[in-house]
């Protein structure tokens, strides 16, 4: 049953902006809340099982009391509706944090897992493009919560770059571009993973397609930051791929490859360009810079109490409860606008927690293919920077269990040593290894 709601919540979660935009707009809010309705009952079935594999690390009671810190936030608001969908984003992704490591029985759930997202990312990926080809104001370029809002453009014809026209920054069957970037983020971290260790052929085939097709769908996102992370967290896997291709031709080839990819996204089908292009250096230098120095800007400029939990969403005007509270959404983080200085201290506190659990479990790994999966959710954790996305329902997803991955990686490498402490006589424990990864 845990698996099913899993799969349910996930394809709810990819498919939830498409019913929105473009089934029942009308409903918007109730479809938005499913995925809520789902993960509610997943945990139940969690509660419900006989073996939970409750991460034992003294370090997850630090989300027991960022509940309990939330929850405080709450009630000093005497539970308004701001605070309620503050209640909402804050703590409806924590459940992944327990659920991941009950769902993963061995390394071939992974694999399968990896697969399975990179055919999924196919269709999605194929629409992505059929919406860069429309024009911006077509049907299918338009956001949630508002059927009249149209896609936003690279700010800049293609006259100015090649071939004269508007194109819009896909979303594909998502709400906004910053959910459908974030899903592209995880699926080009799990399509290198199933090229490395896909175990059939066809797999690592389709894996490599689905490299191509990501790699276009970002750039014609029009994200630069999720270029930037993508190019610098493909540099580890590459190197992996490239020693175990061997032959000298081979590498030849497979470089040949990507040039030909790189010419046609910057020649031919422009969204590379257009990705580059689209603003000037000093801005881009200011966005750098402002992630970079995301703590200090914090601290300086917000209250010290903070705002409120809450009080910082952006759909209240659609749902008719007035506008939301400002914010600089490249220098300041908005958790430290509504917790203010404790809460967001607290915060920056479990994100550099996380990262440094995320790293000592990647060097410990004694296996490659887990080290390979513990670099995958260390990533996805350093591509948010200083921030937890709380409030991007798909980024929170991943973010989470990145972490709940990092758990259970951290439980199979307790229980091999185990196997090896326990091994009878000293020559049967490389036997005994291989059978614990199987």
């Amino acid at each position: 049953m845990l698996r099913v709601l899993v799969a349910v919540f996930l394809i709810v979660l990819v498919i939830e902006g498409a019913i929105r935009k473009w089934i029942l707009p009308e409903y918007s809010v109730e479809v938005f809340v499913v995925k809520d309705v789902v993960i509610v009952l997943t945990l139940a079935a969690y509660a419900g099982m006989a073996q939970r594999n409750v991460p034992r690390s003294l370090d997850a009671f630090a989300w027991l009391i960022w509940v309990l810190l939330v929850l405080g936030y709450a009630v000093a608001a005497g539970f308004s509706f701001q605070s309620l969908v503050g209640l909402r984003y804050y703590l409806a992704p924590l459940p992944l944090i327990l659920i991941m490591p009950a769902l993963i029985r061995n390394i071939t759930d992974l694999e399968r897992t990896a697969a399975w997202a990179v055919r999924l990312s196919i269709p999605i990926g194929v629409l992505g493009i059929v919406q860069y080809l429309s024009p911006v104001d077509d049907p299918l370029n338009i956001y949630a919560w508002s059927g009249e809002q149209k896609s936003a453009t690279f700010g800049l014809t293609l006259e100015e770059v090649f071939s004269g026209h508007w194109r819009p920054r896909v979303t594909a069957t998502f709400s906004y571009i910053s959910t459908y970037a974030s899903f592209l983020a995880i699926a080009w971290l799990l399509a290198w993973l199933s090229l490395l260790y896909g175990r059939r052929r066809s797999d690592r085939a389709i894996a490599g397609a689905g490299l191509v097709l990501i790699a276009f769908n970002m750039a014609m996102n029009g994200s630069r930051g999720l270029l930037i992370v993508a190019a610098v967290s493909a540099v580890p896997f590459a190197i992996s791929l490239t020693r175990r291709l061997g032959l000298f031709k081979t590498q030849l080839l497979a470089v040949l490859g990507m040039l030909m990819v790189g010419y046609a996204g910057i020649s031919i089908f422009e969204p590379f360009a257009l990705t580059a292009f689209r603003a000037d250096a000093e801005e881009a230098t200011g966005r750098i810079t402002g992630q970079a120095l995301l703590p200090f800007a914090t601290l300086a400029e917000v209250d010290f109490a903070g705002t409120g939990i809450g009080t910082t969403f952006g759909g209240y005007e659609q749902l008719g409860h007035g506008a939301n509270t400002g914010f600089d959404e490249v220098n300041i983080d908005r958790i430290g606008i509504e917790m203010g200085v404790p809460g967001y201290l607290y915060l920056l506190f479990i994100k550099i927690l996380m990262v440094v659990k995320a790293f000592r479990v990647y060097r410990r790994a004694r296996s490659i293919v887990l080290r390979d999966w513990a670099l995958a959710a260390l990533l996805v954790q350093l591509g948010s920077v200083w921030h937890i996305p709380f409030y991007n329902a798909v980024a929170a997803t991943v973010y989470f269990c990145a972490i709940g991955l990092i758990y259970w990686i951290e439980a199979e490498e307790r229980r091999l040593r185990a196997l090896l402490r326990t091994a009878q006589p000293e020559r049967q424990r490389p036997q005994l290894a291989l059978a614990a990864w199987r």
